[in-house]
């Protein structure tokens, strides 16, 4: 059980810095945590999708900017699978820019 410090620490603080280190990036992967290229971003990221069978939904807890849900459809799709991605962020900044890019 948290105490009430360490609920608003959490809530609070802990948020506002998760905002001010994503929203700052300038691009997606630095905007959802990552800060390497391209190359090492699908090299890190792109086994979650190797236990796809078949399609399906796929939820991202903690989606920040949603890249890991596109990438995750995208790189499903290569693979013949079909996956509707939904994402879950803490963040309402973070959610609202996940919309923003993937409409």
């Amino acid at each position: 059980m948290l105490t009430r410090d360490e609920t608003r620490y959490f809530e609070e603080e802990e948020q506002r810095l998760h905002e001010q280190k994503y929203l700052a990036g300038t691009n997606p992967r630095q905007q959802s945590g990552f800060g390497r290229d391209e190359r090492d971003w699908e090299r890190f990221r792109r086994p979650v999708v190797a236990p796809v069978k078949a399609g399906g939904s796929y939820l991202d807890i903690g989606c920040a900017n949603g890249l890991l849900m596109e990438s995750v459809a995208k790189w499903a799709m290569e693979n013949g699978q079909c996956l509707e991605p939904y994402g879950l962020d803490i963040s309402a900044k973070l959610a609202k820019l996940a919309r923003t890019r993937l409409p």
